[in-house]
């Protein structure tokens, strides 16, 4: 619980530090691990999309989405779907 705790701080500093310099239509991706996920023995299987999950995640990122510089009021939500 402490590392989920020390990701999503870290996300929401910068998310911070992106200011609004992403126009609203440019996500900004953000690599969770700088190299590999510690632990990580590479992919075992390549990753695979359906209608309903992801499976097989190796490089997992956060997405950052920023409303238009008027609507921008500062605050942030983090979205976190189920998953191991």
């Amino acid at each position: 619980m402490n590392k989920l705790l020390a990701i999503a701080s870290a996300f929401v500093f910068t998310v911070g530090l992106v200011g609004t310099s992403s126009r609203a239509d440019e996500p900004l991706k953000l690599n969770v691990w700088p190299a590999k996920a510690p632990g990580d023995l590479g992919p075992a299987k390549q990753e695979q999309w359906t209608k309903m999950k992801v499976t097989n995640v190796t490089q997992p990122t956060l997405t950052v989405f920023r409303p238009e510089k008027a609507k921008n009021t500062g605050v942030a939500i983090i979205v976190c779907p189920g998953g191991g």
